[in-house]
């Protein structure tokens, strides 16, 4: 799943971004939470649908739930950081000057999880 997220090359690294491989991407699932005065927030779906037509129905059920998810953030971590997202170190390509304690501006996006790749077809197996 993550190698279909990075625009790589044949051997799986990111065209002339080393050392960022599908292990630097950390794919979070956002649902959005409505508190007692409308503020909206995301947070990590909880718990997890088993498949995108559960997702769908927990989303027509309802919107807010801790188990619709709603958004999708992609971001580059350092694969060795744990649960936390640290900075990347950064790899020249052409090894002119050592910049080796430079590391790669941090990096996310979010987007509508729109369909989560549900075609129509059965529910999950």
């Amino acid at each position: 799943m993550h190698s279909r997220s990075l625009f790589a090359d044949a051997n799986g690294n990111l065209a002339l971004g080393a050392p960022v491989t599908p292990a630097y991407l950390k794919i979070d699932y956002l649902s959005l939470t409505r508190d007692g005065t409308g503020v909206l927030t995301a947070q990590p779906a909880s718990p997890m649908p088993s498949c995108a037509a559960t997702n769908m129905l927990n989303c027509l059920t309802n919107p807010y739930g801790a188990s619709c998810i709603r958004l999708v953030r992609v971001r580059v971590c350092d694969p060795n950081g744990k649960d936390e997202c640290t900075a990347v170190p950064y790899k020249m390509l052409f090894p002119l000057v050592d910049l080796s304690l430079l590391k790669l501006p941090r990096s996310e996006t979010v987007v509508p999880a729109q369909s989560l790749g549900y075609t129509g077809s059965a529910p999950c197996p």
